[in-house]
């Protein structure tokens, strides 16, 4: 009997919030018709059928970490960063013994070989150094980065699982996207299309599950004993329900707001986050989707602490490309900032609200779209 202790770090593959037309609760892989069909929890099932074995599982979407890797980032900045710490947190104390890493996509900025190349580096050489002795761990990435994952895998002894069959044919014809499964969905027209134009449906997540358990059992045999955990599972309700809890504020239309930065703390109807020095942005919401009729976007937030004379700025990225809007800070209450967005289009999958600055405490009450 094997007992399984699996983390996994991913995107939208792995963790999606609430999505106009998939789903409208909860967090799970996009756009897996349901939690159990994405490859995070097909990955355990088949584990489990291959090992006989008891499996616990943390799966955290790090993908802002991933967009930290700009062509000016250093060894140092990716070090310096929130995501880089709670990693080495929870390796220190989950003590995973499988791990899987899929990075890449739109999330990376830099698409330079020696940008994104350090910045495997420096994940995971993380990983080499605290994961537990025996642990195996499988990545993967897009087609543009995968040489660098493989190379980087290689110097660190990883496992560079080749997953890119899901990539090889674009549009309504690939069999692994999830676009056949929504047909309400017309490539060109529809909001959120492209959402389901370049995610896997349950064939992709399958066929990803297939492949990192095939690269990796018989290196887990060899690799890790049978029997008991010495220690505790604990943790892992520390790491979901502590470390990454889930915040909501009032907002207008009615949608799920997932709040997914660190410091993070909620009280009285109002959510609060602080940017860590030398990130100057927190993801503030994810998985937002809106209707070509709105032209405005509102947030009540008060900004606690800045620089003075700088600027509370909106990152919204659509189908036609990443948009930014500033407001000037009123410091110290309530304010009520508004934004044009009348030139976006009908598709949001990011927000974030990014003060021009080192490091800042923001408030949010409520925020939504309007006419």
């Amino acid at each position: 009997m094997y007992n399984i202790r699996y983390y996994a770090l991913g995107h939208s593959y792995l963790r999606h919030g609430p999505f106009e037309g998939w789903q409208t609760d909860g967090f799970w892989g996009m756009a897996a018709s349901e939690p159990s069909k994405d490859y995070f929890h097909r990955f355990q099932t088949k584990m489990q059928e291959e090992f006989g074995a008891r499996v616990e599982a943390v799966a955290e979407n790090h993908a802002e970490f991933e967009r930290c890797c700009t062509v000016d980032a250093t060894r140092e900045s990716h070090m310096a960063t929130p995501y880089y710490a709670h990693i080495k947190e929870v390796l220190q104390k989950f003590k995973p013994n499988v791990i899987s890493i899929f990075m890449g996509g739109g999330n990376t900025i830099a698409k330079d070989e020696k940008s994104t190349t350090l910045f495997l580096d420096v994940l995971y050489g993380l990983i080499k150094e605290f994961k537990r002795e025996e642990a195996v761990v499988v990545c993967t990435t897009f087609p543009g980065a995968f040489e660098y994952c493989k190379k980087v895998a290689a110097k660190y002894g990883f496992i560079a699982v080749d997953c890119n069959e899901i990539h090889k044919i674009n549009g309504r014809e690939n069999p692994y996207y999830a676009f056949k499964d929504y047909p309400e969905y017309d490539e060109e027209a529809a909001a959120g299309a492209i959402e389901f134009r370049t995610h896997p449906g349950d064939k992709g997540h399958e066929l990803i599950a297939d492949n990192f358990l095939a690269a990796m059992k018989d290196t887990f045999r060899k690799n890790v004993p049978e029997g008991e955990f010495a220690e505790d599972y604990s943790y892992k309700q520390y790491v979901l329900e502590e470390i990454c809890p889930k915040f909501e504020v009032e907002t207008t239309p009615k949608f799920r707001a997932r709040f997914n930065g660190f410091n993070v703390r909620q009280g009285d109807g109002c959510v609060s986050f602080s940017s860590a020095p030398g990130t100057g942005a927190s993801v503030m919401a994810t998985g937002l989707h809106i209707r070509g009729e709105n032209t405005r976007f509102f947030i009540e937030a008060s900004i606690e602490s800045a620089e003075l004379g700088k600027q509370l700025v909106l990152t919204l990225s659509s189908r036609s490309g990443v948009h930014e809007y500033r407001k000037d800070i009123v410091l110290g209450q309530m304010t009520r900032y508004e934004f044009d967005i009348s030139d976006i289009g009908e598709m949001m999958t990011v927000l974030k609200v990014s003060p021009d600055m080192q490091e800042c405490l923001v408030t949010v009450k409520r925020l939504g779209f309007e006419k």
